[in-house]
């Protein structure tokens, strides 16, 4: 090998590495990009470019949903009516929603907080039920979501030094045009702890616990 190939390839290592190390730090500033919006009013609406980690939530102290969304900049619009209504668009989008409940919420459903990731879909609906026994998941032009039920077995885990991308235990469900209603079980029907029951995913309802 003469020394001018050999220069020609350290040069190559060299631009090859100043090109990875560009494209990873563009990556961690992606995952780093964060922003909070307070909701001090319903209906709202935000139609805007949002960073990669967007969080929304009412005032301290106020009832209602608080959500947490990863992958945010594949959103273009992101909007609650009211405190359990929230819907949340982007052509194809990719996100995932980790949704946190008010203490009234949470010790009603049972749950500390529910995530769902969106499969290509434009948009996701999340509606939960005035009682605070049920919630409902919807599509549209899309095919399917994940969807995690975490109890609140799981809540000193995910708060107490807290890992920056748990895992969890998603439910696959493919849909076109139907509405996923959860359910839970009233104590007296249940077989074991923190059992849900989905209808919308098949001729039966299926039965499924939250972690």
């Amino acid at each position: 090998m003469t020394f001018k190939t050999k220069k020609i390839m350290i040069y190559s290592i060299l631009i090859l590495i100043v090109i990875g190390l560009a494209f990873g730090g563009y990556w961690f500033y992606k995952l780093k990009q964060f922003a909070y919006l307070e909701v001090k009013n319903y209906p709202m609406h935000v139609k805007k470019a949002f960073p990669y980690n967007y969080n929304v939530g009412e005032a301290e102290g106020k009832s209602g949903l608080e959500v947490h969304f990863k992958k945010a900049n594949k959103l273009s619009e992101i909007r609650m009516d009211s405190p359990n209504n929230l819907s949340y668009s982007g052509e194809k989008q990719t996100s995932r929603a980790a949704i946190y409940f008010d203490d009234k919420i949470s010790t009603q459903l049972e749950l500390y907080s529910l995530v769902v990731k969106s499969n290509q879909n434009d948009k996701v609906t999340i509606h939960v039920d005035a009682a605070h026994t049920q919630f409902t998941i919807g599509i549209k032009n899309g095919e399917s979501i994940d969807v995690a039920l975490v109890s609140h077995d799981r809540e000193n885990e995910l708060t107490v030094n807290p890992s920056d991308d748990p895992e969890y235990e998603y439910h696959h469900y493919t849909l076109t045009g139907k509405q996923l209603v959860f359910k839970l079980v009233p104590h007296d029907k249940r077989s074991e702890k923190n059992e849900w029951s989905v209808e919308g995913a098949g001729k039966v309802p299926k039965k499924i616990i939250a972690e």
